[in-house]
């Protein structure tokens, strides 16, 4: 049986949440590419900047929750393009990871969505 997913903002009290995904994504790309090989202060360095993105009005920090907790997030950055363009606002995502074991359920897509 599946669980429910509910998406919604980040709040401060997902930052530990969201870091423990971002060290699973770390190792699983560590694995299959020395380019994404981490410092030893990763995890703590990103926890910090995290918690600066929330409620930031820059970004975009997204999280996918289920009763078992934080499954999957998304962080982007919010960007206003030159006035010559008639969309004048875009986002770059720089951050878009789901827990292994929630993956291929359409997770990711609909973070990016939110």
């Amino acid at each position: 049986m599946r669980n429910k997913v509910d998406f919604r903002k980040a709040t401060h009290r997902d930052v530990d949440g969201i870091c423990a995904l971002f060290y699973e994504g770390m190792v699983f790309h560590e694995k299959r590419d020395e380019y994404f090989r981490s410092s030893a202060d990763a995890v703590d360095r990103f926890r910090e900047f995290v918690s600066q993105q929330v409620g930031n009005s820059r970004s975009r920090l997204v999280v996918a929750t289920t009763d078992e907790g934080i499954v999957g997030y998304c962080l982007a950055f919010l960007h206003q393009r030159p006035r010559i363009f008639a969309l004048k606002d875009n986002a770059v995502i720089t951050d878009l990871v789901v827990s292994e074991e929630y993956r291929r359920r359409g997770i990711g897509s609909l973070l990016v969505r939110e």
